[in-house]
């Protein structure tokens, strides 16, 4: 193994047990993307250094009147986040392009930053595999978001 993959698995242990990806479609409402999937086996979901939180549909929510597990994760990712951007996207839709998940092309959240920056894909393909990733940034001026097309692809 890497040194460096050594050392991010110290900070960020495996889970004991990978989430029931087959059980998230059923449970959510969509798939997730299968380098999201290959991350949360390997080192979990939850925050690191403090700071960026990889969402995985297994979760603990922060929030009291959030349920836990793949219902909680759901519920944050169409209700809670899904919330507060329909409101951005009907205020300026200029400035917030998207439709809300889970219509067409719609974010969903995947991880965000103890600095309130969203980090979605773009589900407008049928295939998460192909999912483009958006990343809102709460503090930049305009442009405040990044695009990067398509899945990570290792270099291997």
């Amino acid at each position: 193994m890497h040194p460096l993959i050594s050392r991010l698995t110290a900070l960020m242990p495996p889970p004991t047990e990978p989430p029931p990806w087959e059980e998230v479609p059923a449970a959510t409402g969509f798939a997730l993307p299968r380098d999201h999937r290959d991350f949360v086996d390997v080192y979990g979901g939850g925050r690191t250094d403090g700071h960026l939180a990889v969402l995985d549909p297994t979760w603990e929510p922060p929030f009291p009147a959030c349920p836990g597990g793949m219902r909680g994760f759901a519920r944050y990712a169409v209700e809670e986040i899904g919330g507060t951007f329909a409101e951005l996207h009907a205020g300026d839709p200029d400035a917030y392009p998207y439709p809300v998940h889970p219509a067409e092309g719609g974010p969903l959240p995947w991880g965000l930053t103890s600095d309130s920056d969203h980090f979605f894909w773009r589900t407008g393909s049928a295939s998460p595999e192909d999912w483009p990733v958006v990343i809102w940034f709460r503090h930049a001026g305009p442009p405040d978001r990044a695009h990067f097309e398509g899945a990570w692809r290792p270099s291997s």
